[in-house]
């Protein structure tokens, strides 16, 4: 099989492990041995036993899946096997038989399912991040599940590299899920991640949601979240909808009252990430905090 990112001209940005995509592959079949008379979220007996083994492996982000998602395995693993390289890619003949090749089972017609989301969405990577509303209307239900399952299994994949290991050394890591995560999100969204003392990733959590050009933080709830799961560092990250990563004065003067409160607790803020289309901006780097 052809990599989708090959299909694109493109070199992925992550490379995933053979073992990691056996790993998903096999979770996905093990999930799809227990639905085979369940067609979304059951509530049945084996169901549960399958959801059980799944967050017993620490799988438990990734939506359960119909039969119609595991009839496509090697779809899916070649676009998780891409990587963040995916989000960036533009509409044209080979996004389409990328997106195509992942709704064949759950689509009559995939290619004009997918040419037809591609021209609502712009992109491969604003495909997955759409409205639901707008993608049900343009493919359906069945797409917009399978998409939103993707989607997420592709986070767990990126994140997966982050994890174990200190942040601040997997610098090209993180930022490639971050903009897998937040470059194509219509309104803004801040994110905290949460390291210990090793500056090793415990948590990531979304903050708060919200509009075009704004979004709230209680610096007080935020230091008191930091407390409550022992972090000992944070690296917070925004997005900017309009696709130009610029901070501005608001995204300053937010970081400085957070350093501010952080720092009575011990709690160091070793970044601010500004996610844009295809860039960002490390308020560190640029000297801004």
């Amino acid at each position: 099989m052809v990599h989708p990112a090959d299909r694109l001209g493109c070199v992925p940005d992550v490379t995933v492990r053979r073992s990691t995509l056996r790993s998903l592959v096999a979770d996905a079949c093990d999930r799809a041995a227990r639905a085979i008379s369940v067609r979304s979220h059951s509530a049945g007996a084996e169901s549960r036993i399958g959801k059980q083994r799944l967050r017993a492996r620490g799988h438990d982000s990734i939506p359960y899946p119909t039969r119609a998602d595991c009839r496509n395995l090697p779809a899916v693993a070649s676009v998780l096997g891409a990587g963040a390289a995916l989000s960036d890619c533009p509409f044209d003949g080979n996004a389409v038989t990328v997106l195509a090749s992942l709704l064949r089972g759950c689509e009559p017609d995939p290619d004009r399912a997918a040419a037809a989301l591609l021209t609502e969405f712009g992109c491969l990577g604003a495909t997955l991040k759409g409205s639901s509303s707008r993608m049900r209307r343009v493919a359906g239900s069945d797409a917009l599940n399978l998409l939103r399952r993707v989607d997420a299994a592709l986070g767990h994949v990126l994140i997966e590299r982050v994890q174990r290991k200190p942040a601040v050394g997997e610098w090209e890591s993180l930022i490639a899920y971050l903009r897998v995560q937040m470059q194509h999100r219509p309104t803004e969204q801040v994110r905290v991640l949460h390291l210990n003392a090793r500056k090793v990733l415990i948590k990531d959590e979304i903050f708060s949601e919200g509009t075009v050009n704004q979004a709230t933080v209680h610096v007080r709830e935020l230091v008191a979240r930091c407390l409550e799961l022992g972090t000992s560092a944070i690296i917070l990250a925004h997005n900017h909808p309009s696709g130009d990563p610029t901070p501005s004065r608001a995204d300053i003067a937010l970081t400085q009252q957070v350093i501010d409160a952080a720092r009575h607790f011990d709690i160091q803020v070793h970044d601010h990430l500004i996610i844009g289309l295809g860039e960002h901006v490390s308020l560190r780097s640029r000297g801004l905090m």
